[in-house]
């Protein structure tokens, strides 16, 4: 009977363990938006042309170029987002879609400056760069299809 109370007690334990855990993730994820939040378009620039330079081994004179078309990038895009927030009206649907539209319009503007500034060798990484961004949906999980 003893044993059986400590295996009961054991499990529970595990299990308010790993649950804790998960919090805990979540908590740190949302504390990371909050930082990036706080950033600045020109700092958030600066880091991520400094990855990019990393990842992609990128000239000074690039490495220059790609922060000047983030910041612009980052600027108008964190300018929509304050608008979105001060109006405190939920938008339509109509007005979501020109929303989508426009996003995608500047993303399509990035990636075109982005091949001006890049080499090949070094824009095709960034494609794929940018491909697995975008599968990563919630927590790292990829959006559709099964896992293996």
């Amino acid at each position: 009977m003893k044993k059986l109370l400590v295996i009961a007690i054991s499990l529970f334990t595990l299990t308010s363990i790993a649950q804790q855990g998960h919090r805990k993730g979540q908590h740190h994820s949302k504390q990371n938006k909050e930082k990036r939040a706080n950033l600045s378009p020109e700092d958030m620039a600066k880091f991520q042309s400094k990855q990019m330079t990393l990842r992609l081994d990128l000239s000074d004179q690039q490495q220059q170029q790609v922060e000047a078309v983030l910041v612009k990038h980052l600027t108008e895009g964190k300018a929509k987002l304050e608008t979105l927030k001060a109006s405190e009206k939920k938008p339509t649907i109509e007005e979501r879609k020109q929303l989508r539209l426009e996003r995608v319009d500047t993303q399509i503007a990035l990636k075109r400056e982005m091949k001006n500034i890049l080499n090949d060798e070094q824009y095709k990484k960034y494609e794929r760069s940018l491909v697995r961004q975008n599968n990563k949906g919630p927590r790292g999980k990829r959006k559709g299809g099964k896992r293996k």
